[in-house]
């Protein structure tokens, strides 16, 4: 150890230029890490959602939920299974064991579903998988409150509001709560279905029989190939209307016959007001390991400059988390520091020298500026974990230089130089204050054996 500790205490510009460079890096990384409240954790549970539509809990039970739990249940690394079934809707909740692939367990789950798909009823959704994630809270709550037609409004949000926002980097998706969505629906006439003798069933299959696109081979055209089609997708309520039910008798029997197309809008099932009036709501959700504030930050410049181009919409922010994280961060940074500044009075009070004082205090952002770099090049995030890790690293940085620096005063008054001080100092005290750091280190070296 004595030659390390003489080189660079012989070589003090190269000790400088090595500390201009950890200086350096640390800054660039500090500058680069994603902000966000709490480190990126993945939980070992896929979530099965399944829509039967207009089917009561206990059908959902027996055609959906069952079905679909036997092909779960024999899933490697699978430790529990919980299902709920409701009216219209399935949903299962798998719990895998701590430390699983969660992307080879979905990949297994998706290929299992897709033996029993075919089995589920005609009028069920395909079952959709997602993984749990609880960062996935959306980072901005927007309202939007518009004097515009509801359906309108909604056509607009679609097609032009939330496909901005989408585009920002670091966006995974928008949901829109609250508006109105349009719905085309027949509503059937009992008496008259009755009297040409036909069932809803009927009705439903000629509409899907009517609103396809279907492929009418290939049209051979000199050298060229043509594929030929046959649109048939219905654009409208008369269109819809005049589909094509039956024949009777010659006559032709259709939809507008038995009922009445109705151009309106879904049942509401949840009603969003902003300040008291009906609104809407946005909620944006950041990309997994996406910088939270600088994702937020974006999307909130962004609602102003839609703002601005479309006047018939206001938009107010809800929620905004990069609010709360930066609030968060900073009384953490505040509490480093002021630990710093103490921790440099005490060093002043019983050291009375100014010299060591600022060893040990330019030691300290030295020591964390150079943990960014490792920080940054791990892929982390700067959280309140890791800086409450700094934080107690800075403590023991603070006790270790103390332990040197009286040593080194030490050989200076047995009459030694400057240099050869602190290099028996140094290397009297090394042994001991590396073998005090691994026992700190051996506290928390478990840690790293936990699954997940």
């Amino acid at each position: 150890m004595r030659g390390w500790v003489a080189f660079f205490t012989y070589r003090p510009v190269l000790s400088g230029m090595l500390g201009g460079i950890v200086l350096l890096l640390g800054l660039q990384s500090l500058v680069r890490l994603p902000l966000d409240l709490l480190p990126d954790v993945e939980l070992p549970v896929i979530s099965v959602r399944t829509d039967y539509p207009n089917a009561g809990p206990e059908e959902v039970e027996e055609f959906i939920t069952r079905p679909l739990e036997q092909v779960i249940s024999g899933l490697p690394g699978l430790e529990d299974l919980d299902s709920t079934s409701s009216e219209g809707h399935s949903r299962i909740n798998v719990r895998l064991s701590w430390g699983a692939d969660l992307n080879e367990a979905s990949s297994d789950l998706r290929d299992r579903l897709e033996r029993v798909v075919n089995n589920l009823p005609d009028e069920a959704d395909r079952p959709v998988l997602r993984k749990f994630d609880p960062n996935q809270r959306a980072i901005v709550v927007a309202g939007v409150t518009s004097r515009m037609d509801p359906l309108l409004l909604r056509d607009l949000l679609d097609k032009q509001i939330v496909p901005s926002i989408e585009q920002i980097p670091g966006i995974a998706l928008v949901d829109v709560r609250g508006a109105l969505e349009r719905e085309v629906r027949v509503e059937l006439d009992a008496d008259r279905l009755q009297a040409f003798n036909l069932a809803p069933s009927d009705i439903v299959t000629a509409i899907r029989r009517a609103n396809v696109i279907q492929p009418a081979g290939e049209l051979r055209e000199g050298s060229r190939d043509l594929l030929l089609r046959t649109p048939a997708l219905l654009d409208g309520v008369e269109s819809l209307e005049n589909t094509l039910v039956d024949w009777r008798d010659g006559a032709a029997i259709r939809v507008g016959d038995v009922g009445r197309v109705v151009d309106g809008h879904r049942e509401l099932t949840r009603i969003v007001r902003v300040d008291g009036e009906p609104g809407t709501r946005l909620l944006v959700r950041k990309q997994s390991g996406a910088n939270t504030v600088e994702a937020a930050q974006q999307t909130l410049a962004a609602l102003e400059r839609l703002e601005r181009d479309f006047p018939q919409l206001e938009f107010q922010v809800i929620e905004d988390r990069s609010t709360f994280i930066q609030a968060s961060l900073r009384n953490v940074g505040i509490a480093m520091g002021a630990g710093s500044f103490l921790a440099v009075c005490v060093l002043i009070f019983f050291l009375r020298s100014a010299r060591s004082t600022i060893a040990v205090a330019v030691a300290i952002p030295f020591s964390l500026i150079g943990t960014f770099v490792l920080i940054y090049f791990q892929g982390m995030t700067l959280n309140l974990f890791t800086l409450g890790g700094l934080a107690l690293g800075i403590g023991l940085m603070v006790d270790n230089a103390i332990v040197v620096i009286e040593n080194i005063y030490r050989y200076r008054g047995q009459g030694l130089g400057l240099r050869e001080s602190a290099i028996r100092g140094t290397v009297e005290v090394g042994a001991p204050i590396i073998t005090s750091t691994l026992t700190t280190v051996a506290i928390f070296l478990p840690i790293f054996f936990m699954e997940g």
